[in-house]
């Protein structure tokens, strides 16, 4: 079973993000995803949930800008 911080579960409580476009993004310290997507899914079954997540590993984030940026630019922003 996968665990999500109640901090990403409350948002999708709190807001409507039906017909919302939602790209996925997270730091981690190992465990990348983790089952994220599926789960967004799960909760927001109007939303257009991007295939594609963004992970990094949390202790190495510095110098990830052109990473970030590249997978921004593959959805068109």
């Amino acid at each position: 079973m996968v665990r999500h911080a109640h901090a990403r579960i409350f948002i999708f409580e709190e807001y409507d993000l039906s017909r919302k476009r939602i790209a996925v993004f997270t730091t981690h310290l190992g465990s990348g995803l983790s089952g994220t997507i599926p789960t967004v899914k799960r909760l927001e079954t109007e939303a257009d949930v991007v295939e594609e997540g963004f992970s990094c590993n949390g202790n190495q984030v510095t110098g990830k800008e052109e990473e970030v940026n590249g997978w921004l630019k593959k959805m068109g922003y």
